[in-house]
């Protein structure tokens, strides 16, 4: 170890390399500090202007010199992962909870992760926020919601890299919001207009970009489930585990796996989701025998599709097919299935059971919009099935001899 020299205490070198040191009290103890002055006078320097900042740090008017290194956003996000992507109560997130986290992350990472935590600025969020409406392929209005969410939940990873003490200060803390709750556009505004369109967005799919992902469309459309319960469902569920069938009463019900603490983990089968799902089951048994999910990835059937494929997708194909200026997104297809039981006439509050959302009535409303005028019996109630035309899976040409192992309806 180094030796003192014996002109100022406090600065010692080492004979051989003839490198500097210092012994400064970190955290309690005494250890050893490399100074990086080449003479003793700057050295003496050195050190005293390190202790007068570390003597500074303590009324927050300089930086500790001996504090850790400064994370970046991309350390601390992959700590975070690894834990588990865990709450401010340290608790872990589980389930569609926890892979909704992952892919928030990846979505962002490619602009945050590089940048120092603690040296975020108000200039940083802005650059952040123009970057992702960019790759959001929408307007900023659209967009900004979304931006909103995916600093929320950067937000949340800071704080608990406070408790770690990682961090000081969670840089995003009292942010500005981008989303103006009077220029949100509803859910509904973003969802197909009838059964023809919709089936017409699954059939695109089919044919040019992914057929899991068309059955993706018509799954969520049907049921009203968010995009990650939709990629849960398994042909291989027991009990009451996501994708097992029941019999009910005199009805049949498909299991979920709610997210974000949604109830009622079930979805009636009607009958355009009986003939969805057989049809589903027998293009499994076509494309992907192996496969557990009712929605496979093409890369590995061993696995659910990326959540990422459908809205990527839809935001490629709507206008081509809905209209110029026209959007269509996941939660514009969940927003389908409260358009046509509301069409059915059936209550907001028990819609909003149907869909999994503790919040009742009200969410209905704010989330989806008012009931439109003359909705309440006398117009026409949509469905599930196009009035012109064959259903979108007919695009797919099965053979005939594809029968599935089991049916759904």
């Amino acid at each position: 170890m180094a030796y003192a020299i014996t002109r100022r205490a406090g600065v010692y070198a080492d004979p051989n390399t003839g490198h500097f040191f210092e012994r400064p009290t970190i955290a309690g103890k005494r250890t050893w500090r490399r100074l990086f002055s080449m003479d003793l006078a700057s050295a003496e320097r050195e050190m005293w202007a390190r202790r007068t900042q570390q003597a500074q740090s303590k009324h927050g008017l300089d930086k500790d010199p001996y504090a850790p290194p400064s994370a970046t956003v991309g350390e601390l996000a992959a700590e975070w992962e690894t834990r588990g992507c865990p709450k401010t109560d340290g608790h872990r997130r589980e389930g569609p909870q926890l892979q909704a986290h992952k892919l928030a992350l990846r979505r962002v990472l490619p602009f945050w992760k590089d940048i120092v935590a603690d040296q975020i600025t108000s200039k940083d969020i802005d650059k952040f926020r123009d970057w992702r409406t960019r790759e959001l392929h929408s307007s900023a209005r659209d967009g900004l919601s979304t931006v909103d969410m995916e600093l929320t939940i950067l937000s949340g990873m800071f704080m608990w890299s406070m408790d770690g003490e990682r961090l000081k200060v969670n840089p995003l803390a009292g942010r500005k919001k981008f989303a103006n709750p009077k220029d949100m556009i509803h859910c509904r505004e973003r969802a197909p207009r009838d059964a023809d369109e919709l089936h017409a967005l699954a059939r695109r799919f089919f044919q040019t970009r992914s057929e899991s992902g068309g059955w993706a469309i018509l799954l969520q459309a049907m049921t009203g489930c968010r995009a990650n319960e939709v990629l849960a469902l398994r042909w291989d569920a027991q009990g009451e585990d996501a994708g097992a069938i029941k019999d009910e009463a005199d009805s049949r019900i498909l299991c979920l796996k709610r997210s974000k603490n949604g109830v009622n983990p079930f979805a009636l089968i009607h009958p355009a989701l009986a003939e969805c799902l057989r049809e589903l089951r027998r293009w499994r048994d076509w494309r992907y025998p192996q496969s557990p999910w009712f929605i496979p990835s093409p890369r590995d059937p061993m696995l659910p599709l990326n959540e990422d494929v459908v809205p990527h997708g839809l935001a490629a194909i709507a206008e081509g097919i809905c209209g110029q200026g026209q959007h269509r997104t996941t939660h514009g297809l969940r927003s389908y299935y409260v358009t046509v039981r509301r069409s059915q006439g059936i209550p907001d509050g028990q819609i909003a059971v149907e869909i999994g959302d503790a919040s009742g009535a009200a969410i209905i409303v704010r989330v989806y919009g008012d009931l439109p005028p003359g909705w309440r019996g006398s117009k026409t109630p949509l469905g599930w099935l196009p009035e012109h035309g064959e259903p979108a899976w007919a695009a797919l040409d099965m053979p005939a001899n594809v029968v599935p192992m089991a049916s759904a309806g």
